[in-house]
């Protein structure tokens, strides 16, 4: 086995099928097999049809999740991850963008829960990481140095208005792909919550399908009938039933953990110790930023560049919203954007919120996020009020019934507009511009209750000439060609040699 990645409940390794390891060599277009260095990269790589499984993966290879908790799946200290949870909602879940199990065992001797699952390509995350992404280096005409500190978003020329329809192809597909899923998820009877959706658990599959994984924080209503995973059938399951092993306290409308969530994708009531919250709202804040993401300055620390000179940023009125503010303007200057949070080095930090210490780090290169949670929730809350503006009773009504709401002070902030903190809005037309902050504008409210379902963002303008259904039928290899060949060659490069 090859470990490939690590995550919050436990190992990713991916194993190969000793059968098939002659099927699984990549070829280049003269279908000769060859080894891959550093110059295969300047060739067009390419995988036969036999070598993608019906599943999107790699035919031959497989991921596996490897879990150490009891039989009921929980261990204390990680709630509410839960393996066996996960594996229950993954059985009952069937839609192109999301990931499918192939297989699921429990060794009853070691506590090994092993979850089977295809390999896919490549992360959004690792996307991310390039900064061709989602512009595409024949639209910079030629290829981008990542590694090059001069190489810079402002660098890069404008595009003409045929190469800016194809970056927003880029981001639409991606966008369209991730809401179709979550629309799925939060249609279900009763409905799931990911709870955890970030740029990290978003992946391309080989077909260049985009498919939501991690499941392990999920969250679905309680029922008298649960799946079981051995036997693959409903059983029946009272409320305070539970496997031998460790006592879980299970989540119901009453309440939920809010410790769920990864750094700048949480949601803004999650940061206030609230114990009952509507989960699928979070799913929907995070996707606002996971698409603000696309269009975000890259560098190797966060950035919140803004122009707080122009009429917008400085006179918005509280009532308004971001989108609202300036749904048509595009940016032409950039700076940074300080915060009030002290620096202090590599120091540890003591987070007056949660109480936890959090560790300040230096990020590789990549496309920054929305928001800063380099110094936890204060620190995220503070980046989130500095660009919505600090809550009020119109901006959020139930703001003042969350636990720690009045555990700081907040100086008051106006909104900004959005489009201020996106440089990358001047790749797309003006257009398409209005329509991707009308959608960020719809998803990223203070108010959980105000923002737009996966569904009612589905149907607004953006998508309009998009084919429903099946995101199959779309073609993504056309669209994401560039960096599934990026990845088929890492994947050699580490798995192949």
């Amino acid at each position: 086995m090859i470990h490939i990645a690590q995550g919050r409940q436990g190992d990713i390794y991916a194993i190969q099928d000793p059968s098939s390891i002659s099927r699984t060599t990549i070829r280049d277009d003269a279908n000769r097999d060859h080894h891959l260095d550093d110059h295969a990269s300047h060739q067009h790589q390419s995988l036969d049809l036999q070598d993608i499984d019906e599943n999107g993966g790699l035919q031959g290879w497989q991921a596996i999740k490897l879990v150490y908790a009891p039989r009921h799946g929980a261990v204390k200290g990680r709630l509410p991850h839960n393996i066996r949870r996960e594996v229950d909602l993954l059985r009952k879940i069937d839609h192109p963008n999301i990931i499918r199990v192939l297989g699921y065992t429990f060794d009853e001797e070691t506590f090994e829960h092993r979850l089977v699952l295809p390999l896919y390509a490549i992360t959004l995350t690792e996307m991310l990481q390039d900064q061709t992404f989602p512009f595409g280096p024949a639209l910079h005409g030629g290829n981008v140095d990542n590694d090059d500190p001069r190489t810079t978003s402002s660098s890069l020329p404008s595009l003409s208005t045929t190469d800016r329809n194809k970056v927003a192809a880029t981001s639409k597909w991606i966008a369209y792909q991730l809401l179709s899923g979550v629309n799925h998820l939060h249609s279900m009877d009763p409905p799931v919550a990911h709870r955890d959706l970030n740029t990290s658990n978003i992946m391309l599959d080989w077909n260049g399908i985009l498919e939501i994984i991690d499941f392990g924080i999920a969250y679905s209503p309680p029922s008298e009938k649960t799946y079981d995973t051995d036997n693959h059938a409903e059983r029946d399951v009272s409320p305070a039933q539970d496997d031998e092993g460790e006592e879980e306290v299970r989540e119901n409308k009453g309440f939920l953990y809010c410790d769920v969530g990864t750094g700048p994708f949480r949601a803004p009531e999650l940061l206030f110790s609230p114990t009952t919250y509507d989960p699928l709202e979070i799913d929907l804040w995070a996707v606002g930023c996971i698409i603000a993401q696309l269009f975000r300055p890259y560098t190797d620390r966060y950035e919140a560049v803004s122009t707080p000179s122009s009429p917008s940023s400085s006179s918005s009125s509280s009532s308004s919203t971001p989108a609202e503010s300036c749904p048509t303007r595009q940016v032409e200057h950039t700076h940074d954007y300080e915060y009030d949070v002290e620096r202090e080095g590599d120091d540890e930090l003591e987070d007056p919120l949660d109480g936890r210490p959090n560790y300040i780090t230096t990020p590789n290169r990549i496309r920054q996020p929305l928001f800063d949670s380099t110094y936890g929730s204060l620190g995220l809350i503070s980046s989130i009020f500095k660009i919505l503006g600090t809550p009020t009773h119109e901006s959020w009504p139930g703001f003042n019934l969350l636990p720690d709401s009045s555990k700081i002070e907040f100086p008051h902030s106006n909104p900004k507009c959005l489009i201020d903190y996106l440089p990358e809005f001047n790749q797309v037309s003006k257009e398409d511009g209005r329509d991707i902050l009308e959608i960020l504008g719809n998803l990223l409210k203070l108010d959980p209750k105000a923002r737009m379902s996966a569904q009612g963002v589905l149907n607004m303008r953006w998508f309009s000439g998009l084919p429903k259904g099946d995101p199959n039928t779309v073609g993504g290899k056309g669209v994401l060609g560039l960096w599934l060949d990026k990845a088929r060659l890492t994947f050699n490069r580490k798995c192949i040699g």
